[in-house]
């Protein structure tokens, strides 16, 4: 990994942890969580989150947390959900790859992959799409690999190990399929 990549990633393991948040004085705190995450979340993903639903917290205290649930496309997301001070909540999401962190995890696996052989790789060889990808539940999403010099893409398969620091393993199709 080069340097440029290691702190590109330290920069988004940083902004990951920031989490949405709002107040949900006079609302209950599952309502406020739904609309936090129909609202902000949804927005600040790029996503259409919709039907969220959340537990019932064991209590309103501070420190408690409790799960929550929404739906983009079909995908469930899941979203945990923190009462951090009185009247206020943070929310972060547990299986979503957000749209900045996807270029780190481009540029990682094509510096990995050039540093593993010469394959003589361009930036822009590896493209994981441009909005946020809600993972699977094996916690893996699917890219395209371009071969230099040719429309032949090979399908890479990107398996997160954990979101927070982004740590993620991935495997490259043998065959290629022709570009779309």
């Amino acid at each position: 990994m080069t340097v440029k990549a290691a702190a590109a990633i330290l920069g988004l393991v940083l902004s990951m942890t920031m989490f949405s948040s709002c107040s949900f004085g006079g609302d209950s705190i599952g309502d406020s969580a739904v609309a936090l995450i129909e609202g902000d979340m949804a927005t600040n993903l790029g996503l259409n989150l919709t039907d969220a639903a959340c537990d019932e917290p064991a209590s309103e205290a501070v420190g408690t947390t409790f799960g929550c649930n929404a739906l983009h496309d079909g995908l469930r997301v899941d979203v945990e959900v923190l009462i951090d001070r009185e009247d206020h909540i943070v929310a972060s999401t547990t299986n979503v790859v957000r749209a900045d962190a996807l270029a780190v995890i481009e540029a990682t696996v094509v510096d990995s992959m050039n540093d593993q052989g010469d394959f003589g790789l361009t930036a822009d060889a590896l493209d994981c799409g441009e909005t946020a990808v809600v993972l699977d539940q094996d916690q893996i999403f699917r890219c395209g690999l371009t071969e230099p010099g040719t429309t032949n893409v090979f399908d890479t398969s990107i398996r997160m190990n954990d979101l927070a620091t982004l740590s993620f393993d991935f495997e490259v199709a043998s065959e290629a399929r022709p570009a779309e």
